[in-house]
């Protein structure tokens, strides 16, 4: 199976366990649907794919790991100002 075929079979293939997803959770919700019952059903059908897709990705090697040396050595420092904020000049200073 060539590579498109193969992806067009895949995405077919997720949007119809997406929307059976969907259909089971409003099968199991009692039968008077409210507007709820449908946010419900598509943010539980939101979560489960995005985290099988999630859980691919990574098995497969999609995310690299990112080594210490990316960051050449250097500290990110972050200062959190509470209070009033230090006028930009001051803070050119070192905040003296």
């Amino acid at each position: 199976m060539s590579g498109p075929t193969r992806n067009a079979i895949l995405l077919a293939g997720g949007a119809l366990a997406f929307a059976g997803l969907a259909g089971l959770s409003l099968w199991i919700l009692p039968a008077p649907h409210q507007p709820l019952h449908y946010l419900l059903a598509g943010t539980l059908a939101t979560a489960v794919t995005l985290a099988a897709l999630l859980t691919l990705a990574s098995l497969r090697g999609a995310f690299p790991e990112v080594p210490s040396a990316a960051l050449h050595g250097r500290v990110v420092r972050l200062r959190v100002a509470r209070g009033r904020a230090t006028p930009p000049e001051k803070a050119l200073r070192g905040g003296r």
